[in-house]
Formats: structure tokens, sequence, C-alpha cells
């Protein structure tokens, strides 16, 4: 049997430890930080000009910490300021990525 099946299994990492510090595309952020559930969605929106990145829609913005953002679903807006940018992101941990802001 090769070596490889028997070393012990790795923990994996928490994810503080995959944030990032560039910014990264508004898509992949509202999906990773849960505000919209599928990275697909999250796109359809931003070509509906339903997001807007402080204060402007643009399809493919990248957000950075500090940016607020505001989500158009329907009658209903969120407007959530980006605290945290992650590759990756547990239940528990996306959450913490954002704060509603009003």
């Amino acid at each position: 049997m090769p070596f490889f099946f028997l070393s012990p299994r790795v923990p994996r990492e928490s994810s503080a430890r995959h944030t990032i510090e560039v910014p990264m595309r508004i898509d992949k952020f509202l999906k990773n930080s849960r505000l919209i559930k599928r990275r697909t969605i999250a796109k359809e929106a931003c070509e509906q000009d339903r997001i807007f990145i402080n204060g402007k829609a643009k399809t493919g913005s990248e957000v950075k910490v500090g940016d607020i953002s505001l989500i158009q679903f329907g009658n209903a807006q969120i407007k959530a300021k980006v605290l945290v940018l992650s590759e990756h992101s547990t239940k528990e941990a996306a959450a913490s990525m954002y704060e509603i802001v009003e």
C-alpha cells in the first residue's frame, strides 16, 4: 500500500486563514457571505443593476473592506458594509463578513 494512504489526516484550516486583502468580485463576495445563495444569481443581480457598491452599479465590480453594498430584492433593500473578504467561509463565519447598515 502506498505511504500516502497511511499518513495522518490533516485538520482543515480555519476560515480566518482564508481572509484576503485584495479586492474580490461582488458576485463572489455575495455568495461567500451568503447574502445571496448562488453566485450565478448574484451575477444576474449585478447584470440587472440591482447591486450597488458605494452608490454605483457596475457588472463585475470588485469590493474591498469598508465598501457599502446596496442589494435590491424586489421592494426590499439590504445595505451591508464589507468587514472581511474571505475565499471560503463556513455558515457561522459568513455572517461576520458584513454588517447590516440602516
